[in-house]
């Protein structure tokens, strides 16, 4: 996984120029939210782990995510499983304040594809075009402004491109062994179709 690794952590770096602090109050908040939506929009879904300090929950929230996951912990957001949304490209639209301690910012984003079902094996990628206005709720909290309650985490074409593309190349190498189970042949036609959906929407 190196190799997409890299890839992620350029188009990361891309996207991070798109915001620049100020030095002023709302400077900050559109840095912060940059830093946050870079990550993840490159495919580094681990912007919502706790520790990164990016994400917070409010108990309504954390309710409904433990309903839909036992598990969950804010940090187990994937790129095959989850509900997404595809991207070509974004821009901050309006940024206002509600609130000594709150600011709202929507984001104008290029959408190319969403997901519907959930899980490796049941999870499909649907071409869905448009522009559409997102809206980001930022608190500060611990002396770190961060996302309340984010909404389905954005990846660009790009990004999730070569992720595709490096899962379906390293399951060539053992699918058609013997000792390969059935889940992992569906998850791997799973993964191609995937792929060849996206390759399409791209062109």
């Amino acid at each position: 996984m190196r190799n997409v690794l890299f890839v992620l952590l350029l188009v990361a770096a891309s996207y991070g120029l798109a915001f620049a602090s100020d030095g002023s109050e709302q400077g900050t908040v559109k840095q912060r939210l940059g830093q946050y939506l870079a990550q993840q929009i490159g495919g580094l879904f681990d912007v919502w782990e706790k520790d990164q300090h990016y994400v917070t929950f409010s108990p309504q929230r954390q309710q409904i995510e433990n309903k839909r996951d036992p598990d969950f912990s804010g940090s187990d957001l994937s790129i095959t499983a989850d509900n997404i949304i595809v991207i070509k490209d974004f821009e901050v639209s309006n940024l206002r304040k509600i609130a000594a301690n709150r600011y709202v910012v929507e984001v104008k984003i290029h959408q190319v594809a969403t997901t519907t079902g959930e899980g490796d094996l049941h999870r499909r990628i649907l071409k869905n075009a448009g522009v559409k206005d997102i809206r980001y709720d930022m608190v500060l909290k611990s002396g770190r402004w961060m996302v309340l309650d984010p909404p389905p985490p954005l990846i660009s074409i790009s990004a999730i491109i070569s992720f595709y593309e490096q899962y379906v190349a390293q399951m060539a190498s053992f699918i058609n062994k013997p000792k390969t189970s059935q889940p992992q042949k569906d998850q791997y036609k799973v993964y191609v179709d995937s792929l060849k959906t996206l390759k399409t929407i791209k062109d």
